[in-house]
């Protein structure tokens, strides 16, 4: 039984580190892009560089959209600011925010925010990252 444990503790440990490699890779390689002045929001909202949404509206995802739709999302840092806890980071592969990829989304709460950073964007296969934007939530 001891042993099932030491495995599967030790599985989960191995797991947070590769995730955390893999987010500090990504972090490195976008951070030297060219920036590009293409304003990203999320899908059905303004381009501000700092937008409300409702708790209930994000729950159970989002999408970015970028203004200059011939550019695709591959990628993005999700930085989360939680009532209860420390900043979440998260590393998001193409443009779309669900429970599977970021778990908290069921439980945000009023005043939380959520920063969109380095994202990387693409266009006939070249890469650049587009401004930061913030997500305050509401009730």
């Amino acid at each position: 039984m001891f042993r099932f444990i030491f495995i599967a503790a030790l599985f989960s440990i191995q797991e947070k580190l590769y995730a955390q490699v893999d987010e500090q890779s990504y972090i490195e390689k976008v951070k030297n892009l060219p920036l590009l002045d293409n304003k990203v929001t999320v899908k059905g909202y303004a381009f501000d560089k700092t937008i409300h949404i409702s708790k209930d509206s994000l729950r159970k995802g989002f999408e970015l959209k970028l203004q200059d739709g011939s550019y695709t999302v591959a990628g993005f840092i999700l930085g989360y600011e939680c009532e209860a806890c420390d900043i979440w980071t998260e590393l998001i592969y193409g443009c779309s925010v669900t429970t599977k990829n970021f778990s908290h989304l069921r439980s945000l709460k009023k005043g939380e925010t959520i920063g969109i950073d380095l994202m990387k964007v693409q266009k006939q296969g070249k890469a650049f990252k587009v401004p930061y934007f913030m997500i305050v939530i509401t009730e």
